[in-house]
């Protein structure tokens, strides 16, 4: 090999970014002879830098201004990586450093996930959930007693009597979701279901003890904030209360039941902490699996209907026109 040979050699490493493999293609020869130039002369080639997350300067590719402007082009607009590496004539592994430097680049994913057959087909607005309000805490309390999360996936639904249909159409259009989707029981009863997915919600969802198969797990949502608990009793009432009018004595029970304790007692000393509403006792109802309860007297449920219907509040229609005409009888 003559002194010529051997300064094209250097000058394609250190000048055109050559890398070793090609050298020893293009001017015939083994990677051993071209390290062997390299060594000769001084010039640093070790792979070594590699290993540890640092570049080897002389492998690396240096981009145009206007090749990056064009890469920055492509794949902004939607192009893909491939597309990219065909436009300015380099590897994956070169162009995605590219994207990075650009501040571009999003991974597998994240590019997945953009794609429009990946979008959701009924939009969820997960911002409902992470901004406490008094819609929230009844709608936290309404899913917790009367509805669902799927253990297998994201799913989250409520289904009810076909009369209150009027209620999942307010969630829905608060949160979004799928359509309300209306069908019959085996049994004959008129039914409607809404459900909308989430993963993001789902978590949060656990912060208020909400998870799936909750129905002897669930707790009070002690991390919500106070001002809120009566919308979350409202909820938690619309789904698994009820209020009567015992023509025997002429007297009115407000009840609510759930399969875990805790939750009861938690509504029952709120009522006296905040309302000083006197405290009642936690009854048991021996069905196939234990279930608890709690009635208030005549005079505590009149006093509690006028501080569960907080104004703009949200409430069951159907529930609050039979509380209200329960209170004309006495």
């Amino acid at each position: 090999m003559n002194i010529e040979e051997e300064k094209s050699i250097i000058n394609d490493y250190t000048v055109n970014k050559i890398c070793i493999t090609k050298l020893a293609k293009k001017y015939h020869h083994n990677a051993r002879m071209i390290t062997a130039i390299l060594d000769k002369y001084g010039i640093n080639h070790s792979r070594g830098q590699l290993r540890t997350g640092v570049s080897n300067s002389a492998c690396k590719r240096e981009f145009t201004q206007e090749e990056k402007e064009l890469v920055r082009s492509i794949y902004s607009n939607g192009g893909t990586i491939k597309d990219c590496e065909k436009a300015v004539h380099c590897g994956q592994d070169t162009l995605r450093e590219l994207l990075k430097e650009l501040n571009i680049y999003k991974s597998h994913a994240e590019t997945n996930i953009a794609l429009p057959q990946n979008q959701r087909k009924y939009p969820v607005n997960e911002n409902f959930f992470f901004n406490q309000s008094s819609n929230l805490a009844y709608f936290l309390g309404f899913l917790a007693s009367d509805g669902y999360i799927r253990k297998d996936n994201n799913e989250i639904g409520i289904g009810l009597s076909a009369v209150d249909r009027q209620q999942l159409e307010q969630f829905r259009s608060a949160i979004g979701g799928r359509e309300i989707n209306a069908y019959t029981t085996n049994e004959g009863f008129s039914v409607v279901k809404w459900v909308f997915t989430s993963q993001k919600v789902k978590e949060e969802l656990k912060k208020y003890s909400i998870i799936p198969q909750k129905t002897f797990k669930l707790l009070p949502p002690t991390k919500l904030e106070r001002k809120y608990w009566i919308d979350y009793i409202r909820g938690y009432f619309d789904g698994d209360g009820s209020v009567n009018y015992l023509t025997s004595n002429k007297a009115l029970r407000w009840q609510i039941c759930s399969a875990t304790p805790e939750i009861l007692y938690w509504i029952i000393d709120f009522l006296y902490e905040e309302y000083n509403i006197p405290k009642v006792s936690v009854l048991t109802a021996q069905r196939k699996e234990k279930l608890y309860y709690f009635q208030y007297s005549t005079n505590a449920t009149k006093e509690i209907y006028k501080i569960l219907y907080t104004k703009d509040s949200w409430f069951l229609q159907r529930k609050k026109d039979k509380f209200e005409e329960i209170l004309k009888k006495i």
